[in-house]
């Protein structure tokens, strides 16, 4: 499954995990001016997952207020809520 947060964040699943992963722009190489995908994080279950994540958006959020900043990371995590809703009352 890949759950698109942005342009340049996404969550990936395996078999064994949640990953949190940012793309960049590759500047040589053979992928040269592609996206490329780093893995950054890795969460045992998709809630872990989705409460670090709006912990992190949260903290990096340039809003002025805290209800600000939660209602952006609760936006961009849209995708991710609506899954978790649905696995964890199956």
């Amino acid at each position: 499954m890949e759950i698109i947060i942005s342009k340049n964040k996404k969550i990936v699943t395996d078999k064994d995990n949640w990953i949190y992963s940012e793309g960049t722009i590759a500047k040589e190489g053979k992928n040269a001016g592609k996206r490329v995908w780093q893995a950054k994080w890795f969460y045992p279950n998709m809630e872990d997952c989705y409460f670090d994540l709006l912990d992190y958006f949260t903290r990096e959020s340039d809003r002025k207020t805290l209800k600000e900043a939660f209602t952006d990371s609760i936006e961009k995590l849209q995708g991710l809520k609506k899954d978790s809703k649905r696995v964890l009352s199956s």
